[in-house]
């Protein structure tokens, strides 16, 4: 046991080195009291914004109630780890970390995942489109298309599991082909209408805070009033360049996005850019810390991962965990 717990506090040390060979320190802009201010005191809508995540989560794996915190866990090790893995890769660990700690189905968990992602990714859509409308007089004929092509394919995969498992399972591989209908099966069974509308409801419950995030760090950091729009438009900015799949954990492409929409409101350059890394560390200093927390006290690891991949082949290719 002495010995796992070295191991495990040498593997979070050297992820803690990785952070700091990757930051060229003397480049990072000074962060003034205000900003380290403001990131204190917005940590309890953090707290918030994971919980909320947690419990939609929870919903669309209709898990009970008694096993939230281990989806509290789930959340925080996505969010934390984040910072290491390209193109949201860490949502990967939700589902591998909960089928060690509930007895929910891995083929469950792995559509409950993609359905939360699903959904924020209609939240954004829609958010954006009416921030784009407000803001760029974006047409409406624009966001009528884009919406209607993401309900559609969400459709297409759901109704035409069948022929969509057969070309896998015949051009690709029939474990792939098993795999996937398994998949669309749980996939179809979390969309049931009522359980997605909590899941979108508690969804926006986790946005909200989100804006209300941007907005109060805003509101206590920067040096010019910020009103309603202009942390919406900061909010929408920042969601976009983090979703872009460069630099791991968003880096980058948030700061980017954030110092384009501070300047659209008035700020200059380098107070934009202060407030940009500032509001990037309020978003993920919490989840990196419970990740590191969660890594020292529980056995997780790349093992753990390659260990849950093996287990889902069975028979027909892929073992049905129900």
């Amino acid at each position: 046991m002495k010995h796992w717990k070295i191991v495990k506090l040498a593997a979070v040390g050297f992820i803690l080195l990785v952070v700091v060979a990757k930051v060229n320190f003397s480049e990072l802009p000074t962060l003034s009291l205000e900003v380290i201010r403001a990131i204190l005191l917005v940590q309890p809508l953090v707290v918030i914004t994971l919980a909320a995540l947690a419990v939609r989560l929870l919903i669309l794996a209709e898990s009970p109630f008694k096993n939230l915190l281990f989806f509290v866990k789930a959340v925080i090790l996505s969010v934390g780890l984040n910072f290491f893995l390209p193109a949201r890769m860490s949502e990967l660990l939700k589902p591998v970390y909960l089928n060690k700690k509930v007895e929910t189905g891995f083929s469950r968990l792995m559509a409950s995942t993609v359905i939360d992602r699903t959904v924020d990714i209609l939240l954004l859509t829609v958010v954006s489109m009416i921030s784009f409308i407000y803001f760029f007089a974006f047409s409406i004929y624009a966001t009528i298309v884009s919406v209607s092509l993401l309900i559609a394919g969400i459709i297409l995969v759901t109704r035409c599991d069948d022929l969509l498992a057969g070309l896998l399972s015949k051009y690709l591989s029939p474990r792939l082909g098993a795999y996937f209908h398994n998949f669309v099966t749980q996939m179809k069974e979390s969309l049931r209408f009522t359980l997605f509308l909590k899941a979108f409801g508690v969804g926006a419950v986790a946005w909200a805070m989100g804006f209300i995030l941007v907005f109060s760090f805003l509101h206590i950091a920067g040096s010019l009033p910020v009103d309603f729009c202009d942390a919406l438009l900061v909010y929408i900015f920042v969601i976009l360049g983090a979703a872009i799949p460069a630099l791991p954990g968003g880096l980058g492409t948030f700061e980017g996005a954030a110092v384009l929409a501070l300047s659209q409101i008035g700020f200059d350059f380098q107070e934009a850019l202060v407030l940009a890394v500032g509001l990037h560390i309020a978003q993920v200093l919490l989840g990196f810390i419970g990740a590191m927390v969660i890594l020292v006290t529980e056995k997780i690891g790349i093992y753990g991962v390659i260990s849950q991949i093996r287990q889902t082949r069975t028979v027909g290719g892929l073992h049905e965990e129900n």
